[in-house]
């Protein structure tokens, strides 16, 4: 956590710095290039992943003077798109489970490491899906806008300063409240949901 939270200070001095351009895109591309390393790696084609992943690269490489001009953009993509999907995908489940087609996200994660959600718990999962919703589609929102209206200084204490230790709030606040509303229950520890996603 301390890492990831100086990593992203390291960022913003760049973004806001007049020659941070360069190095600032350097990490952008590093950073994306790792990631889409360890999607092929885990993937069912991973030469197929890892060939693309190449690809991406040397397409950087030989646009990196027009990338040079367009780095605040790419953040905004990284900062806004990351939101967005998450966004998407956190509606899409609470549609699927208004239909009755599948479990709003976090009921899953909470039926994953609990097993089956005594009813009160169940609404609450929803309605914790439903908090994640709204954040992830206010902070695209707001992302948006300051980068449109703002200045990119400006755009990138919100997405660099607050993003992080916002979410880390959320994530404690939550837990903090459904021990209080719910002190009967046996609550997983506060990482415990991360085994979904293995």
């Amino acid at each position: 956590m301390v890492a990831a939270f100086a990593a992203v200070v390291v960022i913003h001095r760049l973004l806001s710095s007049v020659d941070g351009a360069a190095p600032a895109l350097a990490i952008a591309v590093i950073w994306l290039a790792g990631c889409a390393i360890a999607a092929s790696l885990g993937s069912s084609r991973p030469r197929t992943g890892l060939a693309l992943t190449a690809a991406g690269v040397l397409a950087a490489a030989a646009a990196w003077p027009w990338l040079l001009t367009r780095v605040d953009l790419i953040y905004l993509l990284q900062h806004a798109g990351t939101h967005a999907l998450l966004a998407v995908v956190f509606t899409a489940s609470l549609r699927a489970a208004r239909r009755g087609t599948g479990d709003a996200l976090i009921t899953r994660i909470a039926t994953r490491v609990h097993g089956t959600l005594p009813p009160e718990i169940h609404r609450y999962t929803v309605q914790v899906t439903v908090l994640w919703a709204a954040y992830f589609g206010l902070m695209t929102l707001a992302s948006i806008t300051l980068f449109i209206y703002g200045s990119t200084e400006a755009w990138s204490v919100l997405a660099n300063l607050v993003t992080l230790p916002l979410v880390v709030t959320l994530f404690v606040a939550e837990y903090l409240w459904r021990r209080w509303r719910f002190p009967d229950f046996e609550h997983a520890a506060l990482l415990d949901g991360l085994r979904f996603y293995k």
